[in-house]
């Protein structure tokens, strides 16, 4: 008779992490603090008790596909899904948190039991390899401190406006910058916008420069606007600081974008209340800024 070949012994496949240590951790004690608040919950109808086991059916479902995702082999999955019927576990029927229920005790003790076998895992991570196929961590891009002392001034023609906006900044204590006060470097005015705008707050003057009109024959009338470099830059900045640190001064009579809501508008009026408004958009943006001297 044949000899029956002897049964292949396959590796056991290895325990691996498909996402990084931190991240896991901070998932599973997520779990960890919703499984307490469903443990320490107080019981006090049978309708109470009906939802105990629901919600806890639904937790611990999710914890399950949580670990099945989470590592490369069920194995830890199982070991949580057998925690409450370990050794010690099964014989959980006393309610010790309140309720006076056995059958609200049995939840609970199982709850106790899936909650320590949680936080076993997490004492694992550290211990795991990541697996090959887990998606590559990049690494956050580091944010620069912010200058709370400096505000880039954008302007176009009016070197009025241009100046009285630089004294008010300097009477608050804050150093205006101004583009072409700045030196070149041998670069190029988009590399020079580049270097010297790591501020933390933008002042953009929008000011009656050009005229401009739809291409339209029905005899649209020519309407003030701002440079085109003034409303370049002030797109630059409300990307590169958000909105909440850019406020655009406008003088009155001008066409102003149609799509650029969030950005704070101030009309830079004849009578200065602009100046208090300036003040209150640079306090809230951090700046220690008397609003006294605005007045």
């Amino acid at each position: 008779m044949a000899k029956k070949p002897p049964a292949q012994n396959f590796p056991k496949p290895r325990l691996e992490l498909n996402e990084p240590a931190t991240t896991a951790r901070s998932k599973i004690a997520d779990r960890v603090s919703k499984g307490e608040e469903l443990r320490d919950r107080q019981i006090s109808t049978h309708a109470d008790v009906e939802r105990l086991k629901a919600d806890h059916g639904t937790w611990s479902s999710y914890n399950a596909l949580l670990l099945r995702n989470m590592f490369s082999t069920n194995e830890l999955e199982r070991e949580y899904l057998h925690s409450p019927y370990a050794a010690g576990n099964v014989t959980m029927q006393i309610d010790v948190y309140g309720g006076g229920s056995d059958e609200t005790g049995d939840v609970r003790g199982k709850v106790t039991a899936e909650i320590s076998c949680l936080t076993s895992i997490v004492e694992r991570l550290d211990l795991l390899p990541m697996s090959a196929a887990a998606p590559a961590v990049i690494s956050p891009i580091p944010q620069r401190s912010r200058d709370l002392t400096r505000a880039f001034v954008v302007h176009g023609h009016d070197e009025g406006a241009r100046e009285s906006v630089a004294r008010f900044l300097d009477k608050l204590g804050v150093t205006p910058v101004i583009l072409h006060e700045q030196a070149n470097r041998g670069k190029t005015l988009i590399e020079k916008l580049e270097h010297y705008s790591d501020v933390s707050f933008a002042v953009v003057l929008l000011t009656p420069d050009d005229e401009g009109r739809p291409l339209n024959p029905s005899g649209a009338t020519l309407r003030l606007r701002a440079r085109q470099n003034v409303l370049l830059e002030l797109g630059y900045f409300v990307g590169q600081l958000g909105r909440q640190n850019v406020c655009a001064l406008h003088k009155e009579g001008l066409e102003l974008p149609s799509d650029w809501d969030g950005v704070a508008w101030v009309s830079m009026d004849a009578r200065g209340a602009w100046q208090l408004q300036l003040a209150r958009e640079l306090k809230a943006a951090g700046f220690a800024v008397d609003l006294n001297d605005a007045l």
